[in-house]
């Protein structure tokens, strides 16, 4: 997050982050569909979005258009792009940071190329007025004042210039018919403002990352993040993270013959490739470009710097792959490193529940795939984070014939507890880290202090471990096969380094 904010002191006033999951049809010459989810966090300097209208007079404005654009000529094996109807991230009725919800926009597409259109483009427009004043309008207050100030989004404190800063979100679907590799389509990202009768729109290039594919194998997922800039004009960064699902290069029958021959031959992973075209008139500045390759695919809304930072170990940095691209100029390919066997986590699962009184107890416990010495689980794949709260007024037994116990799984913890879905191991940095995103949901969630991340000698019972019996209303403990990170205090069995 410091990096962020680095970045907004020494570039100027304007940052741009954006994520997309593609799906990779293989080389040949059948075309193949396939979709792409795009998903764009935008955050725009105060200083820059009033100078766009008058840098002394706009107090507010208006924002008319939020959008992006794609080029068909990107690739040469793509030859049609539709944009979808049904997956759409709607800026204009979601509260993302800044408080704006003002009940959806209009979607506008325009996906059939032509000579007058050399781009495809989806764009989110304000709805025609129906009220006097108009209700519907996302109107930006630049001074602090009104339903709408500059956002504070990391830490509470300003991002950019000393200002603040806007925040928008936006994404869409594109479904893809090409008969080799896909690649992104970006070209440009654009938003509209408007102050009185004054109409003002910014419109920023992009180039597109290309990855090359091994055929064939296990599906894993390659994720790449870089920044983009304007060599000549450093007011906007753009933040792009990208998810590619790739083949092992090996096929399914050839796994087990690999695992039986492990001890007499060492098998390595297949590497792919990583450069970038850039189809704009202009120059654009590729820096700071990182990959990861995960064995399970990691959610879309994660890949963002509030909830996974380029700074996470689990990225390597690819410094080959960073540099200024000519107009017209697709980079020479950089081969992609299989990263290392990762970092490994205990996990835990929810074994049984009981219904006591009217109120539901659930079993938290280790079962035969618990590790509690070097973990069990990747630190690079997402699942459940278990938070725990205890109180004096849990701390007697409530189910006495069940819950008893010393060293065996079934002691009751004086606690309640609930989970955060779908949390990457990596992510979670340090006990206190894990604690602090705990007593975050928990207050969120039950308006309560004192959760945190629950711990393998949770029970009360002297030298109890193993599992524990809490109270709980969370219906997500109730999913079978769902398992959980559980942190352990005298092991190295942790997301983090002991």
């Amino acid at each position: 997050m410091q990096l962020l904010k680095q970045l907004g002191k020494q570039l100027g006033l304007a940052i741009l982050m954006g994520s997309s999951i593609f799906s990779l049809s293989s080389v040949s010459a059948q075309a193949v569909e396939s979709q792409v989810l795009v998903n764009v966090d935008v955050i725009y300097g105060v200083n820059y979005l009033k100078c766009l209208l008058s840098c002394t007079s706009t107090q507010k404005a208006d924002v008319v258009t939020i959008g992006g654009r794609l080029n068909l000529s990107s690739s040469p094996y793509i030859s049609r792009i539709i944009f979808g109807r049904n997956l759409l991230v709607d800026p204009f009725s979601i509260n993302f940071f800044n408080d704006r919800n003002v009940g959806g926009s209009k979607p506008e597409f325009t996906d059939s190329l032509n000579s007058s259109n050399p781009f495809l483009e989806v764009t989110f427009n304000e709805k025609p007025a129906t009220t006097e004043p108009p209700n519907n309008r996302l109107t930006l207050d630049f001074d602090y004042v009104g339903s709408n100030p500059p956002a504070f989004p990391y830490n509470n404190t300003t991002c950019k210039d000393g200002n603040g800063c806007v925040l928008f979100h936006y994404g869409y679907s594109e479904e893809i018919t090409s008969t080799g590799p896909l690649i992104p389509s970006f070209f440009q990202t654009l938003i509209q403002l408007r102050d009185g009768n004054t109409l003002a729109k910014d419109i920023r290039p992009m180039a597109t990352p290309i990855v090359t594919n091994s055929q064939g194998g296990v599906t894993q997922y390659l994720i790449i993040y870089h920044e983009q800039t304007d060599p000549l004009e450093n007011g906007v960064v753009i933040g792009v993270w990208t998810e590619f699902p790739v083949g092992s290069g090996a096929s399914g029958d050839e796994i087990p013959l690999q695992k039986k021959l492990k001890d007499i031959v060492q098998i390595q992973p297949q590497s792919q490739t990583l450069s970038y075209s850039n189809k704009n008139p202009g120059s654009i500045k590729i820096s700071n470009t990182r990959v990861l390759l995960s064995a399970t695919q990691i959610p879309l809304d994660q890949l963002q710097r509030k909830d996974l930072p380029p700074t996470d170990p689990r990225f390597i940095p690819l410094p080959s792959a960073d540099g200024i691209i000519a107009p017209g100029q697709t980079t020479t390919p950089v081969t992609i490193q299989p990263p290392q066997p990762s970092k490994k986590a205990m996990t835990w699962i929810i074994n049984t529940s009981v219904n006591v009184n009217g109120k539901t107890y659930v079993q938290a416990r280790y079962d035969s795939q618990t590790n509690p010495y070097s973990g069990d689980t990747s630190i690079s794949e997402v699942r459940s984070l278990l938070c725990i709260r205890k109180s004096q007024e849990l701390a007697s037994n409530p189910i006495p014939n069940i819950a008893t116990g010393t060293a065996y799984t079934n002691s009751w913890s004086g606690g309640e507890v609930f989970a955060i879905p779908e949390v990457v191991g990596s992510s979670l940095l340090s006990p206190a880290d894990a604690d602090g995103k705990c007593q975050a949901a928990g207050k969120n969630r039950y308006g309560l202090s004192g959760f945190r991340m629950a711990e393998f000698h949770d029970a009360n019972e002297p030298y109890s471990g193993f599992g524990f019996y809490a109270q709980s209303d969370d219906p997500n403990l109730s999913n079978p096969g769902t398992r959980f990170w559980v942190r352990i205090n005298d092991q190295d069995a942790n997301p983090w380094k002991l």
